[in-house]
């Protein structure tokens, strides 16, 4: 299967780019003609079935490639694709001697801090489980329409910068205006680099001016980004506490976005609900008066405690009410929120199968399913924007903060959503 996959991208290279290289067309169908050919001999019958011949095939990657912006047919594609997403850092990687002794102090200060983190998440759990079994927060979900083509960009920690690649690869090639957006998270981040994209491409020509203007848009925003990174993040522990600050210069710089229309984009944040139950619960915000009170929910969608910020709570007016990070690390009751989900079936919705590749990622499917419950609507197409598809993410590189890292992961993840694209995951755009 893999091959055979191969083989059609190959004649979807034939086609896109052979002209650009000057060949003629006859020699580009003759290649692809050929490459069919080879495919069929080579895997029978079903290969046949699904390559029935070089017309057919055409169709189908026409179908793929369909144009999504621009006039006169033209796509929202470079004609000559860059190798990948054309950033780069001046960090380096970290030397041998401050990644072991980083590593070992962060060891030693998460031995230091385990039994007070235990203590929170134990209190925590607690009052959730309980809040949950007296339903004490319920919450409306979004029906949506089956017509809804939705992106869904869960929180993913220190692997923002992998859905960053993947968010620029598709808003290169894709026109996101008509979609509706769901994030939480760093997926809230994401969220708001797609709209700022969609007015940097707003007003061109051509859908290949619209990719070109999101390019070196990118490139600017990524040098910005890099110059901020890397004198604070010279060191394995460089980013306790801190992150918040670039954060908050990403969010400054994308400040000349659209407020989106009331209900297209949806954050997830959680709320801090007071009491005798004290608990975070999940909380969706969907209407923006201002850029101030959007740039303020992006700030409560990604402060992770410690992590972003030492004071994670970020007071919103609109709701009159401390909010914090849609993902919640510092509790046990999302295993739980997890398994009832799983039990009830709603983790097709919320934490589906391809989202997971069945090892230590699965984390972050339980740590967003919460949110993501109260987030994504129940109907429409859902395309998910998440370094966990195909199992590209590794957990044991979590907490793995550097300016080199972040050029790295960025990159990984422009290449991934090419991948992606090339496996039909985009169709619905």
């Amino acid at each position: 299967v893999y091959l055979s996959c191969s083989m059609v991208d190959a004649c979807a290279w034939c086609q896109n780019y052979a002209p650009a290289w000057g060949t003629s067309d006859r020699v580009a169908a003759m290649t692809q003609t050929r490459l069919v050919d080879a495919s069929v001999s080579a895997f029978g019958c079903a290969a046949s079935e699904a390559l029935n011949s070089p017309t057919k095939l055409k169709q189908q990657l026409r179908a793929r490639h369909r144009p999504s912006s621009g006039t006169d047919g033209d796509e929202r594609r470079l004609h000559a694709e860059p190798a990948g997403a054309g950033v780069d850092s001046a960090a380096e990687p970290w030397p041998l001697h401050i990644t072991v002794l980083g590593t070992m102090l962060g060891l030693a200060l998460l031995a230091a801090a385990f039994p007070a983190l235990l203590c929170v998440a134990l209190v925590l759990t607690i009052s959730e489980c309980a809040r949950w079994l007296l339903n004490m927060d319920p919450y409306e979900i979004d029906e949506g329409s089956d017509e809804d083509v939705v992106l869904v960009m869960p929180g993913v920690c220190g692997f923002i910068f992998h859905q960053l690649g993947m968010v620029q690869y598709v808003c290169e090639n894709f026109d996101t205006t008509n979609l509706r957006i769901v994030g939480t998270s760093s997926g809230a981040l994401c969220a708001a680099l797609i709209l700022y994209l969609e007015g940097v491409a707003a007003g061109a020509a051509t859908g290949r001016e619209a990719a070109q203007r999101v390019r070196k848009e990118v490139h600017e925003l990524f040098a910005a980004m890099d110059r901020r990174v890397v004198p604070l993040l010279w060191w394995p522990l460089g980013f306790l506490g801190r992150l918040g600050h670039v954060l908050d210069d990403m969010v400054g710089l994308l400040r000349s976005a659209p407020l989106p229309a009331p209900g297209r984009v949806r954050l997830g944040a959680r709320r801090m609900a007071c009491g005798p139950l004290a608990a975070t619960v999940p909380e969706v915000l969907q209407r923006f008066e201002s850029t101030e009170e959007f740039e303020a929910t992006l700030r409560a969608s990604t402060s992770v405690w410690m992590v972003v910020r030492l004071n994670p709570f970020v007071w919103l007016r609109q709701r009159s009410a401390p909010f914090l990070d849609g993902v919640n690390p510092f509790s046990f009751f999302c295993f739980m929120e997890y398994l009832a989900q799983r039990a009830r079936g709603e983790t097709t919705r919320t934490a589906p199968a391809h989202t997971i590749s069945g090892g230590l990622d699965t984390i972050y499917s339980v740590w967003n399913c919460g949110t993501m419950r109260a987030c994504v609507p129940r109907r429409g197409a859902h395309v998910w924007i998440t370094p966990t598809i195909g199992g590209r993410l590794d957990p044991l590189q979590l907490l793995r903060f550097s300016g080199w890292f972040a050029a790295e992961q960025w990159r990984s993840g422009y290449l991934h959503a090419r991948s992606l694209d090339g496996a039909g995951h985009f169709g619905a755009l």
